[in-house]
């Protein structure tokens, strides 16, 4: 029996920023027995405005992307987490994963609606997952551990020749991290620090409920090379009081932060394996 393991795009996680954003659909079926490995990048991207106030009364507004480390687009923001993964398929039905990052991990397992979806022209699946994020080093306000649970519905069209296409709906909630640039006039001036910070973050966390969309294709290739493509945006169905905090001059505090929808584009190369083929 041929036997290729494909991660498709399902192991399409989001590779950038230090939000946590949903996994996309975990890609076509694949048979039973087979391990699918990948790696990933991305960009993301999520509009903020808030307000803050420091003790003399004054207020700052401060925005920008608040779903990348330090709030703009540089190497650290856009490339500093890789995801890895990995995805078993115990039956053609039912297949499990988990991946880690640089600033999450977390895992889902999906349970296919048609009889046989290897055969089936548009396999249907059902996903539970859940993900945690870690304490990170430059992070340095007790705003609580990132976290959040999904369910999901996902559809993998085929196209002959050429691949699948991806199509997820799913719905989230958790506790969810967020970062935004303050302004050069709260930059502390007494670091001590023989590299003083030229730029800081107020750091943001709240509970949200979101609505997620996931549309990707997966491209296979004369030699089994894979590529993958997604588009993720979401929105914010409904989000309870936001913390926030910064090792600022002024000792400046959340009044109002405002971000109902975000986006990311993820890119994946992955490897299509055949044991059978090389024995």
């Amino acid at each position: 029996m041929r036997t290729i393991a494909v991660l498709a795009g399902a192991l399409i996680l989001a590779g950038a920023g230090c939000a946590m954003l949903p996994p996309p659909p975990a890609g076509p079926p694949v048979g039973p027995g087979q391990i699918s490995y990948a790696m990933t990048f991305g960009l993301n991207s999520a509009p903020a405005t808030a307000t803050v106030v420091t003790d003399d009364g004054t207020h700052h507004a401060i925005g920008g992307n608040a779903d990348i480390v330090t709030g703009k687009y540089d190497l650290l923001g856009t490339l500093a987490n890789p995801r890895m993964a990995l995805r078993y398929a115990p039956t053609a039905r039912l297949d499990v994963g988990g991946y880690a990052g640089g600033w999450d991990a977390g895992g889902a397992i999906r349970r296919f609606l048609n009889d046989d979806p290897l055969k089936a022209a548009v396999p249907v699946a059902l996903s539970l997952g859940a993900q945690v994020g870690y304490s990170l080093f430059f992070e340095r306000q007790p705003l609580g551990r990132p976290w959040q649970v999904q369910a999901g519905l996902e559809f993998h069209p085929f196209v002959r020749g050429y691949g699948s296409s991806l199509l997820g709906l799913s719905a989230s909630y958790g506790r969810r991290r967020h970062a935004l640039l303050v302004p050069v006039e709260l930059i502390p001036t007494d670091q001590g620090d023989p590299f003083p910070l030229t730029h800081t973050d107020f750091e943001i966390t709240r509970p949200e409920l979101r609505l997620e969309l996931s549309l990707g294709t997966v491209i296979l290739g004369a030699r089994k090379a894979v590529a993958t493509f997604t588009v993720m945006p979401y929105v914010v169905l409904g989000a309870g009081p936001a913390r926030g905090g910064c090792a600022c001059a002024g000792h400046p505090r959340l009044e109002t932060y405002d971000q109902t929808w975000g986006i990311a584009f993820v890119v994946g190369p992955f490897a299509v394996l055949d044991p059978a083929a090389n024995p």
